[in-house]
């Protein structure tokens, strides 16, 4: 993936999350039940990280040094894929969220489901960048891994 197609990606990921962020903020006075007992949209402000772990400038400050180490890292898996594309859907979601700590006060969440009972904690669309991200990258290792053991026998 060539470098501009990268930046294309990142930032049109930026773009349709901060747009879901501001439908939210503007529409969602009360929550809105999509499907009774599993999904509905609820606005939600997020003080901290992810289930409001840690707050304030502290956020700040590990979402800058985590871009600055995950932009380096794109060019160490340029060959890597999916590697590549979740390191890219990575920088967004964590772009995406740092926009609203530093200028919302806080993380847009909207984004509630209840699964198996359990309520999950609400999210938005630049958390679940960093978790697909994330599994791109964890699947693209094991692939990998496998690869290079049948290499071996």
């Amino acid at each position: 993936m060539s470098k501009n197609k990268q930046i294309i990606l990142v930032f049109s990921l930026i773009l349709i999350d901060q747009l879901t962020k501001i439908i939210a903020v503007n529409l969602l006075n009360n929550s809105i039940v999509i499907f009774e007992d599993f999904f509905q949209f609820q606005l939600a402000i997020n003080l901290g990280s992810a289930w409001s772990i840690l707050s304030g400038r502290i956020i700040i400050i590990i979402s800058l040094v985590a871009l600055y180490y995950l932009s380096k890292l794109t060019y160490e898996f340029i060959d890597q894929k999916y590697t590549l594309i979740g390191l890219n859907l990575m920088i967004a979601g964590t772009i995406g969220n740092l926009i609203d700590r530093i200028f919302r006060g806080g993380v847009i969440d909207f984004l509630d489901f209840q699964i198996f009972n359990y309520d999950y904690p609400i999210f938005n669309l630049a958390d679940t960048f960093l978790v697909i991200g994330l599994l791109l990258i964890i699947i693209d290792y094991i692939v990998d891994e496998i690869k290079n053991k049948k290499k071996k026998e």
